[in-house]
């Protein structure tokens, strides 16, 4: 069944009530992706997200929580939405939740970061800092960006010009496309909430190889080749999180209609092969990618992400 049961700690003897994505109003596009990662199987090992938990409470305020590994299957990452209606004891039930004993035993001895959508951020990181013993914590990264959900039908038309053909990514393209990433990076023109965000995690070290490594061998991915060329003109993948993200057309072959091309070969892909709801990511500023989305006729949800780091090593956990 979809949905998940919900057992809220309000009340003794409250009953569980099973939530759907398509129930929940339109202006918490957050916790709605949150609700289809379980409905469309994201949520499993191979997506490095272990645990999805999602609350309805008893005055009608919405709660979830995205616990992700990392390669030492430590909890590296919380992924949290608390209703901006949220009064403070409900957000102190919820933290109780899913902040728990044994979530707090499994948490990564190096590096811990949060994602926050909600006006409860220094509430909930205050309870968080307690919990970890007062370990430091730091906002790195204060993200806008949209939303961004395919309509029901996508266009399956493909052509691509003379000369271009679809192609399979693999290991000998990772090094090109980690170079144009970062290049995208330092100019403001990443496109993805994932992408801004794992930047900051992920430069220094190999770290986004490896993901980008993941990405391609196993979750939906794209990529447009010309002629003999060994490496691809233009890509597209999917992240751990089942958003499509990295569009990106080198500049020698753009305007040529092959990032259009790709946003509707990847979304047919998931829906077809994954059964999944494609979705993504877009920052407030990106234009360019924006005007495809809108014209593809993808809906648009702006959402807000607070990015916080914790030092968890100096935690005494």
């Amino acid at each position: 069944s979809s949905g998940i049961n919900a057992e809220w700690p309000l009340r003794p003897g409250e009953k569980s009530e099973t939530l759907k994505a398509s129930e929940i109003p339109d202006e918490f596009p957050l916790f709605k992706l949150h609700l289809s990662f379980i409905e469309h199987g994201w949520s499993d090992p191979q997506h490095e997200i272990s645990k999805i938990e999602s609350y309805k409470s008893e005055n009608g305020c919405y709660f979830s929580c995205i616990y992700q590994h990392d390669a030492e299957n430590k909890i590296g990452n919380l992924g949290v939405f608390i209703d901006p209606n949220a009064s403070r004891l409900e957000v102190n039930q919820f933290s109780d939740k899913i902040l728990r004993k044994e979530i707090m035993e499994n948490i990564s001895p190096s590096m811990f970061s949060l994602n926050l959508q909600s006006r409860h951020l220094e509430e909930f990181c205050g309870i968080l800092a307690g919990r970890l013993n007062g370990s430091h914590c730091e906002i790195k990264e204060v993200f806008d960006h949209y939303l961004v959900f395919a309509p029901p039908t996508i266009e399956r038309s493909y052509d691509l010009p003379p000369g271009y053909k679809f192609g399979q990514l693999d290991e000998s393209h990772i090094s090109l496309m980690v170079e144009y990433w970062k290049r995208d990076i330092s100019t403001g023109e990443a496109q993805g909430a994932m992408t801004a965000i794992k930047a900051i995690s992920f430069a220094e070290g190999d770290r986004f190889s490896e993901m980008m490594q993941r990405n391609i061998t196993t979750r939906p991915s794209a990529s447009i080749f010309y002629n003999d060329e060994p490496q691809p003109a233009a890509w597209v993948q999917t992240y751990n999180d089942g958003s499509t993200g990295t569009l990106h057309v080198v500049d020698a072959h753009r305007r040529k209609g092959l990032a259009r091309v790709l946003l509707r070969r990847i979304a047919n892909d998931i829906m077809d092969v994954h059964s999944a709801s494609p979705h993504g990511c877009i920052k407030l500023d990106n234009i360019a990618s924006k005007k495809l989305c809108l014209s593809e006729g993808w809906i648009l949800q702006p959402v807000n992400y607070k990015k916080m780091f914790f030092n968890a090593a100096l935690a005494n956990l």
